[in-house]
């Protein structure tokens, strides 16, 4: 694959980031048996930061991405696969603040949404949230320790998909809610 990138950095404390990156992702061993992970990957990304006083930045990132699987099938409403090949395309925007604390202890905090919706009726669809600490120390300056604490929660909004037996029900043809409700 390749990686694409350009960064600009003015005086007046902005400062400017886009990357593009394309690869194949070609797995000779499956992760799960009978479950086809080859895929293409590609991803746009852009951040925009600016400088808040001496030691502080403000940054927003905003990113889409795309997942296009070679073999594997997307599932229709029942949970069954369809003859459609699956594509997840995620859309991520975020916000962070860093702080230079000294020369040595650099800290973030931030806060994160993605969402990921398929190509056919949304089975695996999820909204992502997360707020996140970080810390990196220098130690030398070929030495460095970094650490992340995030919570998270993802909702799945077709979860229901995933709790129903295709023995048990009969095809779905209408979204119903968490509930069983149409």
């Amino acid at each position: 694959g390749f990686e694409l990138g350009y960064d600009y950095a003015r005086e007046n404390g902005w400062d400017f980031e886009i990357t593009y990156r394309q690869e194949p992702r070609d797995y000779t061993t499956p992760l799960s048996p009978g479950v086809e992970q080859d895929h293409d990957y590609s991803r746009l990304a852009a951040t925009v930061g600016h400088g808040l006083g001496a030691n502080w930045k403000v940054e927003f990132d905003v990113a889409t991405s795309t997942r296009d699987y070679d073999f594997r099938h997307a599932h229709i409403a029942d949970g069954s696969f369809s003859n459609i090949l699956l594509t997840y395309d995620y859309t991520d925007v975020g916000v962070s603040f860093k702080h230079d604390v000294n020369k040595k202890l650099k800290m973030s905090y931030g806060y994160a949404m993605t969402q990921r919706t398929d190509n056919n009726v949304g089975y695996n669809d999820y909204d992502l949230t997360e707020f996140a600490l970080g810390a990196r120390y220098d130690f030398t300056n070929w030495l460095s320790l970094k650490a992340k604490l995030a919570a998270w929660q993802q909702d799945y909004p077709n979860a229901w998909n995933f709790d129903c037996d295709p023995t048990a029900c009969p095809a779905l043809t209408e979204h119903k809610s968490a509930d069983g409700t149409t």
